[in-house]
């Protein structure tokens, strides 16, 4: 059987290594320190790995195969050395169909939430990949005139999570 080591990178460089096997070319999430540490796995009848509970609070964009010709974006928790993201094309198509112009793409999701008077940072979690990251309202300088959250319901945030790299819109709400 097949048994194939793959790298995840890191924005700051870091790379962990991953395990395909099978002509099917199946993709386990556990990721490991070292590339012979993946190699050594036993091959054929590989152990069930479980996803550690800390896996999806802490992912980071990754990119898988970097270099290769076929890399692209996805995510994974090195504390949890675990693949949080996409492991090939047809994951990350369902995580995030293309706008095919008149076709059209999906609705952005929307995150309401009641949001104090005078915030000037807010923490939402991401709809798509449910990481939760602390957003500034001096990111929307032209909204937000005076460095806080407006609340008025005609007023929406488009954001993209830093951990999966997705849109999302976020409404705030007064208390």
């Amino acid at each position: 059987m097949a048994h194939n080591v793959f790298t995840v990178q890191f924005a700051d460089g870091k790379q962990l290594f991953g395990i395909k096997e099978g002509i099917g070319g199946q993709v386990y999430r556990q990721l490991f320190e070292t590339f012979d540490a993946a190699w050594e796995c036993p091959r054929g009848s590989l152990p069930e790995f479980v996803e550690p509970s800390n896996a999806l609070a802490t992912q980071e964009a990754v990119v898988y195969g970097p270099g290769e010709s076929w890399d692209f974006d996805t995510r994974a928790s090195r504390c949890a050395l675990w693949l949080t993201g996409p492991r090939d094309s047809d994951e990350c198509e369902s995580e995030r169909p293309l706008d095919f112009g008149i076709y059209g793409a999906e609705e952005l999701q929307e995150v309401r939430q009641v949001t104090p008077d005078g915030s000037a940072a807010v923490e939402l979690e991401c709809p798509l990949c449910r990481a939760v990251e602390v957003h500034s309202a001096s990111t929307w300088p032209f909204i937000n005139t005076d460095g806080v959250f407006v609340h008025s319901a005609d007023v929406t945030y488009g954001v993209t999570c830093r951990a999966c790299r997705r849109d999302f819109v976020f409404t705030p709400l007064a208390e």
